[in-house]
């Protein structure tokens, strides 16, 4: 199925309902997705289990197939709910209504005494202590074990100091140790940004998209390696530094946050311009490569969310995904007055592309 071939559809029928784990349903789902049958995308939905049922992502393509298949109220009143939520499928559906996008901003639940009493606690005099002593590393350590250890309002507590301390990284991994997903302005800091506005706009490309791409791909930490030597705020690979200056770059310049996100909004621009300006096809790329969005283009005309969805590698199909969620959040952020997904929401792709 996740290659498209014509047998999928007869062994997918084999399949025993108690080994249809959420892998085989990702590809089920793509398979009438592609084909465009909605009356089994609601038949598929029918059959699995309730926790499942309750997943933005299947109540979104319920709400599509019941569109699809002439009962446009009951589409209404799951993308209704769905519009009130921050992320992409709650973005998605906003703009299948043609409603504003929801944040859904809240603020850590930390009033000002329990804050000052977290301050007061004997691990932050500790901390403080390490820091008079030129102890960076024993500090860090007494802040990284409350984050990971700590009660939920210790953790809430550590990600605020972090943020307020300009330790933006250590916020947002904080936030997520507690799991706390509502506070925008902490998980989404306008960290860098004057730098990431005066080089998207150098290169022609919205700086939100950047802020975006530069979140997903190094949470803000200037002297971020990927595993495969990918460097810096927007993860550059030297040869791509190479290929985009048209010089050999030391790679150890790459962790400058001003080279490095020069070099990462001109790429993005490469990418734009081979993708025909489609900035989904360009966010794909930075992840996939061209030759792999390339190859996944449909030989006939499909909806866009149902590309993103078929996407095969599940790694650039979920960096997609988060990608043009960030992007929303940032355009709101940044006051841009713009709806990212809009246009995407009955954007074609493939043969009208």
């Amino acid at each position: 199925a996740s290659k498209d071939d014509a047998r999928a559809a007869k062994f997918l029928a084999m399949v025993p309902a108690e080994l249809k784990d959420d892998l085989f349903q990702q590809w089920q789902l793509a398979w009438y997705l592609r084909a465009q049958y909605w009356p089994r995308v609601q038949a598929v939905f029918n059959e699995l289990p309730a926790h499942w049922q309750k997943d933005e992502r299947w109540q979104y393509w319920l709400a599509r197939a019941y569109a699809q298949n002439g009962q446009p109220e009951q589409s209404r009143q799951i993308l209704s709910k769905l519009a009130a939520t921050r992320g992409y499928y709650g973005f998605m559906a906003a703009a299948k209504l043609g409603v504003a996008p929801s944040l859904a901003h809240k603020p850590v639940p930390v009033s000002t005494e329990q804050y000052q009493a977290f301050l007061n606690s004997p691990a932050m005099q500790r901390m403080r202590e390490w820091e008079r002593l030129g102890r960076t590393a024993a500090a860090k350590r007494e802040l990284n074990f409350i984050q990971k250890y700590g009660s939920e309002l210790q953790k809430l507590s550590a990600a605020k100091l972090a943020y307020q301390n300009g330790l933006y990284d250590r916020a947002i991994l904080a936030l997520a140790d507690a799991g706390y997903w509502d506070d925008v302005e902490m998980r989404f800091p306008l960290v860098f940004h004057k730098e990431i506005q005066k080089h998207a706009r150098a290169a022609n490309v919205d700086p939100a998209w950047a802020m975006a791409i530069t979140r997903r791909e190094s949470t803000f930490i200037p002297t971020a390696k990927s595993s495969v030597g990918a460097m810096g705020l927007m993860q550059i690979m030297p040869q791509t530094a190479k290929h985009i200056s048209g010089r050999k770059v030391k790679p150890e310049t790459l962790y400058n946050p001003n080279i490095n996100i020069d070099m990462g909004t001109d790429y993005l621009r490469y990418l734009l311009r081979a993708n025909d300006n489609n900035l989904v096809f360009a966010t794909a790329s930075y992840n996939a490569g061209f030759s792999n969005v390339k190859r996944w283009m449909p030989d006939k005309a499909m909806d866009l969310d149902i590309w993103i969805e078929t996407i095969p590698f599940k790694e650039t199909r979920e960096y997609v995904k988060a990608v043009l969620t960030y992007y929303q959040i940032y355009n709101i952020r940044m006051k841009q007055q713009q709806d990212v997904f809009a246009p995407l929401a009955s954007m074609k792709v493939g043969a009208v592309s």
